[in-house]
């Protein structure tokens, strides 16, 4: 029934009052501004002021509480002037933090509560019969405080939560890793050559695809308005709002092809053309992502991503690939055609501004 939970809450305070409890928690409500400081960092603000704009959080629950009455104790976020975190990444920390020395097995020290008066004596229960340890997947998500998030790839048989090659600790992957990040933090050593199958004449280097998101959304130098885009990674929903960029998909009115012909994504492409007549003037940029994860990996054929490249440079709209998955589009797209695989891989490429 409606105001269930309020009554409920004010009994519990009400109990907890006459117990002794000084305090209870409704807990952090994270990315609401209700204060300010005197050396805000501009961009952290505004990023979150952005996010909010959007729906990114939702106040309601901040709102919730404030029907309580409650004593709002304000959390500052203080950084270094150099290498600061992405707010992003703090937005990400927070949202999946890993757990207190309570799920690590420290014991949280108890914080003294006034005496209460002493209940009348009841019956004692029967005694329970203690519990058995965890064992085997038991005792792995013990120690992970229950949340299977906070699993590592390498606890579980089937992982359909890593999907990112950042995110594992295989040795071939942190090895490489380590090499490449030894490579561009040393300011003396050569300049990394950049390899014969990318075309493009500048490389910036990044640890991960969301930071190669974030940064290349915060420095788009044209207009911030509508990017079309063919159900891009999620994490790109962030990097395109934090940066004043609206995301905005590109229907899916044919993704079945013929039964005679090869798997794509083609038909995708087809509703680019009426968007692009829609938003006109407004659309910053097109970003397509080869072999997109949430269209079950189909691959573009490069025919169609080169009539796409002409449509949008006949516009002046800029292409934008997501190529995380461009060996992955060339192989299926190579053995179409009948190409050279790395050849493919270029030529995909080369489609992009």
């Amino acid at each position: 029934p409606l105001g269930g939970l309020e009554y409920g809450l004010v009994e519990i305070i009400g109990r907890l009052a006459a117990e002794g409890v000084d305090v209870l928690s409704f807990g952090g409500s994270f990315g609401v501004e209700v204060t300010t400081t005197a050396n805000p960092a501009q961009d952290v603000r505004q990023a979150l002021a952005e996010l909010r704009s959007v729906g990114i959080f939702d106040e309601g629950n901040y709102r919730f509480k404030k029907k309580f009455g409650p004593v709002e104790v304000p959390l500052y976020l203080c950084q270094p002037a150099a290498d600061r975190t992405d707010a992003l990444d703090l937005i990400m920390m927070i949202a999946n933090a890993p757990e207190s020395g309570a799920a690590a097995g420290t014991p949280a020290a108890a914080t003294p509560a006034t005496p209460a008066t002493p209940a009348t004596p009841v019956a004692p229960a029967t005694p329970a019969t203690p519990a058995t340890p965890a064992t085997g997947r038991e005792a792995v998500l013990v120690r992970a405080g229950h949340n299977p998030v906070l699993l590592d790839h390498t606890e579980v048989e089937f992982d359909l939560l890593t999907d990112s090659w950042f995110e594992r600790t295989d040795s071939f992957v942190t090895d490489r890793m380590a090499a490449l990040a030894t490579e561009v933090a040393d300011p003396g050593g050569a300049p990394v050559a950049l390899p014969g199958w990318l075309p493009l004449p500048h490389a910036s280097w990044t640890a991960s695809g969301r930071s190669a998101e974030l940064r290349l959304c915060r420095s788009w130098p044209g207009r911030r308005g509508v990017v079309l885009h063919n159900d891009l990674f999620p994490t790109w929903q962030f990097a395109l709002a934090e940066a004043g960029l609206r995301a905005v998909r590109i229907p899916r009115e044919a993704d079945a092809p013929p039964a005679d012909a090869p798997a794509t994504g083609d038909g995708r492409l087809a509703g680019l053309t009426a968007l692009l007549d829609e938003h006109a003037d407004a659309v910053s940029f097109v970003c397509l992502e080869l072999s997109t994860n949430a269209a079950g990996g189909l691959p573009l054929s490069l025919a169609a991503l080169r009539a796409t490249a002409r449509t949008l440079r006949e516009r002046g709209v800029p292409l934008v690939l997501d190529a995380t998955r461009v060996v992955d589009n060339a192989l299926a797209a190579a053995e179409a055609e009948d190409a050279d695989l790395w050849r493919t891989v270029r030529d995909l490429l080369d489609t992009a501004d």
